[in-house]
């Protein structure tokens, strides 16, 4: 039997089906699933260890600042969309590696045009340890080459700083993703503002601006949600 599409519409109004944005994801097999499964109760463990000798810990991770990084919504009078040209602010790309604990919020925050190379990660490291230079810390982090690579391991071992690898396609387990989400928001409104206004972009000032906002009570309910 054909059906009309006004009573496939009604049908799927009935049983609450709506058009929505495709999600792209990678599908994860058993045995990956298996070691996936390893690798979180290890993570926990390690977690769970270094907590009880009274390290404190630190999560970080990178996110970027791009052109597209704009509200995909803007208030406009009737008949009349906000109009946006690139030239009106920077298109260029920045990098930001930065860093959450429990007791102190926002740790630390490095802004580099262009991407994080070895080089780069390995002084935001050098300048959490100076930071924290009486203390047990260690650090939470995904499993991104960088993080992995031989010199930087050797680094973290130079200073003091034992690293926890957070397991694969579990970003969520990872409470700065949380606060990237938070920053973004305000820095897409700050940038919009600045549009409107016809000012000129500070991007490296605006991103500092948007983690700012941010407050240690905030950073704290994200780390207790993730753990």
């Amino acid at each position: 039997m054909r059906l009309s599409v006004g009573k496939l519409r009604e049908i799927y109004r009935e049983s609450k089906v709506r058009r929505k944005f495709l999600k792209e994801t990678k599908l994860v097999t058993r045995p990956h699933l298996r070691k996936i499964n390893a690798a979180a109760k290890e993570a926990h463990v390690l977690l769970s260890d270094h907590l009880a000798r009274g390290f404190s810990i630190v999560y970080l991770d990178e996110v970027c600042f791009t052109k597209t990084t704009l509200p995909k919504l803007a208030w406009s009078a009737v008949g009349h969309n906000f109009q946006v040209d690139p030239k009106q602010y920077d298109t260029s790309c920045y990098a930001v590696v930065a860093a959450i604990s429990y007791c102190r919020g926002l740790e630390l925050v490095q802004i580099e045009k262009g991407s994080i190379d070895r080089a780069k990660f390995k002084v935001f490291l050098e300048d959490l340890r100076q930071k924290h230079w009486a203390d047990d810390i260690a650090v939470f982090l995904d499993n991104l080459s960088v993080h992995r690579s031989g010199d930087v391991r050797e680094r973290l071992e130079e200073l003091g700083i034992p690293s926890i690898f957070n397991t694969a396609y579990s970003c969520e387990n990872n409470p700065i993703e949380q606060v990237f989400s938070v920053v973004k928001h305000y820095f897409k409104l700050a940038r919009l503002r600045t549009i409107q206004l016809g000012q000129k972009e500070d991007v490296p000032g605006a991103i500092r601006e948007a983690f700012a906002k941010v407050n240690v009570i905030e950073i704290r309910k994200m780390i207790r949600r993730s753990n």
